[in-house]
C-alpha cells in the first residue's frame, strides 16, 4: 500500500529527531506512531490502535488530547525520555491555499529532554533543573552547566578526583557529553549518572570553538578561555540549539567557578550526612530541612546550592555573616522582610516561559507583582548596611517604566492562556475600550432578542446558549419543536434528545457584531500583550539580576531567623585548623526530640587543633557516636556558608574537604560488598583529605574479621597522624585502638557516657574524657528483644572471651559456665522483688519466668 502524504511528512520529520519521542500535532490531539506509539503506550499505559498500512504492514498508533499532554509529557520526561514537539505550523484553511491536496505544515518546535524542562508542572519548584555538558581535554574535565528555568548558568575544570565530586554538588537533571575514549571510560561505568551520548565529529581546534561561539558572545571574552572551557561551552550551545531552547541572548558569559573556593564533599558523604534528605529520602530530616524556612522560591534554590557548595574562602563567609547578623539582631525588620517576600512571585521562571514559550498574561503579571514588591522591599532595608539590594540607576529606571506599563495594562490575577481575552484593562487602550462598548452592547442585543422570543413564542424556557460549532443559538425543551418550526423567523440547527436548537436572521446579524468585536478585541489585546511582553525580555538582565537580589535576600533573613528562634550562635571562622565547639546540638536530632515532646538535646563539646586533631569516640551502641559525628560535620558546613550553628560558642578553622564515612551499605550493581564500599570510601579519604581537611569515620573495619578490622582501623588513624593531619572524629568499638593515646599527644580519648542501674542502662549521650568501659552490645541485644536463651549464652560466652582473650575458634564452652550464668541471672532477678507489695498473681508470673530461665 502507497504511504499517505501524512505519514510521510511524519517519516521525513522522524528521521530528523531519531532521538526522541516524536509528539505529531493532528488536530486537538498529539499523536504517535510506529515504535514510538509502542514506547508511549507501554509507559504511559494508553491504548495502542492502529492507522493504515506502511510497507505492508500495520502501523502502530497512539495520541494524546492537546489540551492535556502536559501530564503525559511529563511522565516521559520523569522515565528520562526525550519529547520532541511537532506542531501545524498553519491552518488547513491555509494549507488549501497552497492547492487542493495539500496537507498542513508541520515541524518540531522544541524537543524537551530531563535538563531541558520550562514547564512548571515538569519543574520541582525548589529546586533548579540543571543541564550539564563535560568535556575532557589535556587531561582536564571541564563542566559548564545551565538552568535553562532560571538563568543560571556556570562553568568549572576539574581533574579525576574530583570530578564526581563536583557533579554530585551541582545534581544535574541531565549530562550530555562526546561519545570519546575518556568520557565513556570514566563517566560509563558510573550507573547512576544519566549520560546523554553525543557523537563527536567536530574539530576541537580553538579557531574553530571561536568561530562558532562568537555568534552567541562576546568574542574578547571568548578568547580569554582555554580550550576545555570553550569546548564544554560549544557542546551545551549546540545541544541546546538542536533542540530548539537556545536563547542566549538573555544570557551573559557563564561565571567561571574555582573549584579550590568550595568545600569538597564526595556523593557518599553527603549522602551519609543527610544533607538535602535523609537517608529515607525525607527532607524535613536533613539539614536542609532544618535551615530551608526561606520565604520564595527563588530562595529556597539558592539556598540548597549554598549548602552544597560551602565557601573556604573567608572573605566570602564574613560577608554572608555580616548579612544573616543584621537580620539576627533585628527581629522586627526580618519579620516584615520575610512577610513581603512571601509574596514575592517566581520571576526567574516566569521569566525564562516569557523568553522560550512566548507571550503570557500571567507570567507578565509575576514580573509586575515582583518588580512592586522589589521596590518595597528596597524601601523597607534602606536603614540596613549590609543588605542592601539596590541596582544601577538605569537599571532601575527600566525596570520602573516596564512596571509601569504592566501595572497600567494588566489586569490582576490574569487567564492562564490568551485564548479567551480578558487580560488586558480596557482602560489601558481607547481602541480597546470602544471595541469593548461594541462588545457589550452586541450581548445587550443579544439579550433582548432573547427577551423579545420568550415573550413573542411563550416560552419562558427558551434560553441563549453558545458553543464553538453553533456560535450563538436558542435552546428550548424539544416538547416546543413543531411550534418554533411553524414560525418562519426560526430555523432548526440541531436537535438533541432533550432539546432543540434554533436560529434566526436577527440572531444571526447580532452574533455577527458581537464575535466581530470579541475577535477584535482579543487580537488587539494580544498585540498588546506582544508589546508588552517585547519591552519585559528586552530588559530581560535586569529581571534576572532583581531576582537574584531577591533571593540572597531571601536566605540571609531566613538563616537569621532560624539561628534567632533556635538558639544558635555566630562561629568565629578563620584559617587555623581549630575546631572548639562548646555546646554543639545537632540540629535535626534536636528538632525530632523537641517535636517528639522528649528531654532536651543533650549538648557537647568538642576540641580539635594541630596540636590535637584526632578524637577517638568509644562507648556502648545507642550511646550518641553517630550523633555526635554528624552534628559536628554540619556545623562546620553551616559555618562556611555564613550561617550561624547550633552551638553555645564556636571557633571554626576552614575546611578545603569533608569526608564521612558512616553506616553500612552494599553495591550489589558492582559486586560490591558492604565491607569493600567501605574499604574504597576509606581509602578515597585517606589518598585526598590533608591538613585542612575534616574527616569522621564510624566503626572502621567491623564488616571483618575481628582483628583484620582492628588492624585496618589502626593503620588508618596511623597514617591520619602520620600524613593527612586532618581533624578527625574516629568512632570505634576496638577498644584497643585507645593504646594510641599513650603513644601519641594528638590523639585524645573521649566516650559516650552511659551509667548501669539495676542491672539498666542509662544514656546520659555525654561526651566525656577517657575511653568507655565497653560496649554493652548484649545489653542493647536484650533491649531490642532477644530470647532469654540467646542473652544467657551471649553474656557467658562474652567472659570467657574477657577472661581467656582468645579468638572465638579456639573457644570450647563447658555447660557449666552457661549454668552458672543462667544461676546468676535467678539471683539478680530474685533480689529485685519488693516481698511487701507483690501479689499472689505477680509471684506465680515471676516464679513461672524464673523455671524458664533455669
Amino acid at each position: 500500500m502507497q504511504t499517505t502524504p501524512v505519514i510521510k511528512q511524519y517519516l521525513d520529520i522522524k528521521a530528523n529527531n531519531p532521538g526522541s519521542l516524536l509528539f505529531f500535532r493532528m488536530g486537538d490531539f498529539y499523536e504517535l506512531f510506529f515504535s514510538d506509539a509502542e514506547v508511549a503506550s507501554n509507559t504511559l499505559d494508553i491504548i495502542l490502535t492502529k492507522r493504515g498500512q506502511h510497507m505492508g504492514k500495520d502501523i502502530p498508533m497512539c495520541g494524546v488530547p492537546f489540551h492535556s499532554a502536559e501530564g503525559y509529557i511529563k511522565k516521559l520526561l520523569d522515565n528520562n525520555m526525550n519529547v520532541a514537539i511537532c506542531e501545524q505550523l498553519e491552518s488547513p484553511k491555509e494549507a488549501k491555499m497552497r492547492g487542493y491536496k495539500e496537507i498542513v505544515k508541520r515541524g518540531v518546535v522544541r524537543i524537551i529532554t530531563p535538563g531541558t524542562k520550562l514547564e512548571e508542572s515538569f519543574l520541582v519548584q525548589k529546586e533548579n533543573n540543571i543541564l550539564m555538558a563535560l568535556f575532557f581535554f589535556d587531561n582536564s574535565w571541564t563542566a559548564c552547566w545551565i538552568d535553562i528555568s532560571t538563568g543560571l548558568f556556570k562553568s568549572t575544570s576539574t581533574d579525576d578526583s574530583r570530578l564526581l565530586s563536583m557533579i554530585d554538588q551541582i545534581s544535574p537533571n541531565e549530562i550530555i557529553a562526546y561519545k570519546n575514549k575518556q568520557e565513556f571510560g570514566v563517566l560509563g561505568s558510573e550507573a547512576s549518572l544519566e549520560i546523554t551520548w553525543l557523537d563527536n565529529k567536530r574539530s576541537f581546534s580553538k579557531s574553530v570553538l571561536l568561530e562558532f561561539l562568537s555568534s552567541f558572545f562576546d568574542l574578547d571574552h571568548l578568547k580569554e578561555l582555554n580550550i576545555g572551557r570553550l569546548g564544554s561551552l560549544s557542546l551545551i550551545v549546540r545541544y541546546l540549539q538542536k533542540n530548539r531552547n537556545l536563547f542566549l541572548e538573555h544570557y551573559n558569559m557563564p561565571e567561571q567557578i574555582e573549584l579550590s573556593n568550595i568545600m569538597t564533599i564526595d556523593p557518599s558523604t553527603r549522602k551519609n550526612l543527610e544533607i538535602n534528605t535523609s537517608l529515607d529520602g525525607e527532607k524535613n530530616l536533613s539539614l536542609l530541612g532544618v535551615v530551608d524556612k526561606t520565604c520564595s522560591l527563588l530562595g529556597s534554590r539558592l539556598l540548597k546550592r549554598r549548602l552544597n557548595a560551602p565557601s573556604t574562602q573567608t572573605n566570602q563567609i564574613f560577608k554572608w555573616q555580616r548579612k544573616i547578623t543584621e537580620f539576627y539582631n533585628d527581629n522586627q525588620i526580618t519579620e516584615e522582610v520575610r512577610s513581603l517576600i512571601s509574596k514575592f512571585p517566581d520571576t526567574e521562571r516566569a521569566l525564562s516561559r516569557l523568553i522560550r514559550l512566548g507571550p503570557n498574561p500571567r507570567d507578565l503579571y509575576s514580573l509586575k507583582k515582583g518588580m512592586d514588591l522589589f521596590f518595597l522591599l528596597k524601601d523597607k532595608i534602606k536603614s540596613l548596611r549590609e543588605n542592601k539590594i539596590a541596582l544601577d540607576d538605569l537599571v532601575e529606571d527600566n525596570l520602573r517604566n516596564i512596571l509601569e506599563d504592566l501595572g497600567l495594562a494588566i489586569k490582576e490575577e490574569p487567564p492562564l492562556t490568551i485564548k479567551d481575552g480578558g487580560f488586558i484593562k480596557e482602560t489601558f487602550n481607547k481602541e480597546l475600550q470602544k471595541i469593548k462598548l461594541e462588545e457589550k452592547n452586541a450581548k445587550f442585543d443579544l439579550l433582548e432578542l432573547q427577551k423579545k422570543y420568550s415573550q413573542k413564542t411563550g416560552i419562558k424556557s427558551l434560553k441563549l446558549k453558545y458553543n464553538n460549532v453553533l456560535g450563538y443559538f436558542f435552546e428550548t425543551p424539544i416538547a416546543y419543536k413543531d411550534k418554533l418550526l411553524e414560525d418562519n423567523e426560526f430555523f432548526h440547527k440541531q436537535t438533541t434528545v432533550n432539546t432543540i436548537r434554533i436560529k434566526s436572521a436577527s440572531l444571526d446579524k447580532a452574533e455577527k457584531t458581537a464575535l466581530n468585536a470579541r475577535n477584535n478585541a482579543l487580537e488587539l489585546e494580544v498585540r498588546i500583550l506582544g508589546e508588552l511582553h517585547q519591552k519585559a525580555i528586552e530588559i530581560s538582565k535586569d529581571i534576572i539580576g532583581l531576582s537574584r537580589k531577591i533571593s540572597s535576600l531571601d536566605v540571609c533573613s531566613t538563616l537569621g531567623h532560624v539561628a534567632k528562634i533556635n538558639n544558635w550562635c555566630c562561629p568565629l571562622v578563620d584559617n587555623s585548623n581549630d575546631f572548639i565547639i562548646d555546646d554543639g546540638r545537632h540540629s535535626v536530632v534536636e528538632k525530632t526530640v523537641l517535636k517528639k515532646s522528649l528531654n532536651g538535646f543533650v549538648p557537647n563539646n568538642c576540641s580539635l587543633s594541630a596540636d590535637e586533631h584526632l578524637w577517638l569516640i568509644t562507648g556502648p551502641n545507642m550511646a550518641g557516636k553517630s550523633t555526635f559525628l554528624r552534628q559536628n560535620a554540619h556545623i562546620i558546613i553551616l559555618a562556611q556558608i555564613g550561617s550561624y550553628v547550633p552551638a553555645k560558642k564556636a571557633k571554626i578553622g576552614v575546611a578545603n574537604k569533608l569526608f564521612s564515612r558512616i553506616g553500612a551499605s552494599d553495591n550489589i550493581s558492582k559486586g560490591q560488598s558492604t565491607f569493600m564500599v567501605e574499604m574504597l570510601e576509606t581509602s578515597n579519604i585517606i589518598k585526598n583529605a590533608d591538613s585542612k581537611s575534616f574527616i569522621i569515620l564510624d566503626e572502621i573495619g567491623r564488616g571483618t574479621a575481628t582483628f583484620d578490622g582492628l588492624a585496618i582501623a589502626w593503620a588508618i588513624i596511623e597514617k591520619i597522624l602520620r600524613n593527612n593531619k586532618s581533624r578527625t572524629l574516629f568512632a570505634t568499638h576496638y577498644h584497643e585502638l585507645t593504646e594510641i593515646e599513650s603513644k601519641n599527644s594528638k590523639v585524645k580519648n573521649v566516650s559516650c557516657e552511659i551509667k548501669e542501674w539495676n542491672d539498666e542502662i542509662i544514656y546520659s549521650y555525654k561526651v566525656i574524657h577517657g575511653k568507655s568501659k565497653g560496649s554493652l552490645g548484649i545489653k542493647v541485644a536484650e533491649l531490642a528483644g532477644f530470647p532469654n536463651d540467646v542473652i544467657l549464652e551471649a553474656n557467658a560466652l562474652l567472659r570467657k572471651f574477657e577472661k581467656k582473650r582468645i579468638n572465638e575458634k579456639d573457644v570450647d564452652l563447658r555447660k557449666g559456665d552457661l549454668e552458672k550464668e543462667r544461676l546468676l541471672k535467678v539471683k539478680r532477678d530474685i533480689d529485685k522483688i519488693d516481698l511487701e507489695s507483690i501479689t499472689p498473681l505477680e509471684a506465680l508470673n515471676i516464679l513461672h519466668g524464673l523455671k524458664s530461665d533455669i
